[in-house]
């Protein structure tokens, strides 16, 4: 059966959708503290995270509408994993504090630049982040592991401070090469200002001496 193109470029979307959908649902039963059906519902949510990317691309249906879709559901997924668990595991507030910070400045840098920029640091971030999700599943049914939970845990929250970091001296530097360009102009025209006004004085002194 052949799918349609119009299909095509919904379908992606749909799957990428989906995370933000189940993202309150995670919420409401990591709050009431059934971890097995929230454990459920974030295998649901890798699985589509896997497909919306891999059809897109095979479908060569990428659009950045699609890719904006893809990187706020991501947020918010992860984000809502980490506060669904947090009953379990408290010291993952820390990390839901440090990421709600991160969306904030790429949502204000987005607007300022017009456009979103990944770092390495922030996707090793990412890959910390996923990676502390896993291991707080197992620990949730596994106490003992505590101090990997925990390890990873500060090992995420040192990568986020170094991507808030880095994402602020990348911005500094974007809106710098920015600027620049806007003030080599004024400081032109700043300078025919000046020699007009100079070239002024000396027909008023050739006038008066006339």
């Amino acid at each position: 059966m052949k799918i349609p193109y119009k299909l095509k470029k919904i379908i992606p979307n749909i799957l990428t959708g989906f995370r933000l959908v189940i993202a309150p649902i995670i919420l409401v039963f990591g709050f009431l503290g059934h971890v097995k059906i929230v454990l459920v519902l974030t295998i649901l949510g890798a699985i589509t995270d896997l497909l919306d990317g891999f059809l897109a691309r095979k479908w060569n249906v990428v659009s950045q509408f699609g890719a904006k879709l893809d990187a706020v559901s991501d947020k918010v997924f992860a984000t809502s994993l980490l506060l669904s668990l947090v009953r379990k595991a408290p010291i993952l507030l820390i990390v839901v504090i440090f990421e709600i910070i991160i969306a904030a400045m790429n949502l204000y840098f987005y607007k300022n630049l017009k456009k979103s920029e990944t770092l390495f640091i922030g996707k090793v971030k990412t890959t910390s982040l996923f990676i502390c999700i896993v291991i707080s599943f197992i620990f949730c049914f596994f106490h003992k592991l505590e101090f990997l939970l925990n390890g990873f845990v500060y090992m995420t929250i040192n990568l986020q401070i170094l991507s808030i970091i880095s994402y602020v001296l990348n911005y500094i530097d974007k809106i710098q090469k920015i600027r620049k360009p806007v003030l080599e102009e004024l400081d032109i025209h700043k300078k025919i200002m000046e020699e007009n006004t100079i070239e002024l004085e000396n027909l008023k002194d050739l006038e008066i001496e006339n």
